[in-house]
């Protein structure tokens, strides 16, 4: 959500300064504001035993860390 806030505060001061919208650069923005990520700010406490397996910003095996054999990867 904080991602978000921030675009549309930054989307605000834009029209407010210049009456004139970018629609493609901010749908370009939007877009990588919804990747499934986390914020530096946000980071996962050491002690929760969490361990990454899959990152769906990554494509191919690399999203698998490993985890899958390269031909159980579908790359769609």
């Amino acid at each position: 959500m904080t991602r978000f806030m921030d675009i549309i505060r930054r989307m605000q001061g834009e029209t407010q300064n210049t009456r004139n919208v970018d629609y493609t650069r901010w749908r370009i923005e939007y877009a990588e504001a919804a990747k499934n990520r986390l914020e530096p700010g946000y980071s996962l406490s050491k002690n929760n035993g969490f361990v990454k397996i899959m990152d769906e910003n990554l494509s191919g095996p690399e999203a698998y860390f490993g985890n899958l054999a390269d031909e159980c990867v579908i790359d769609y």
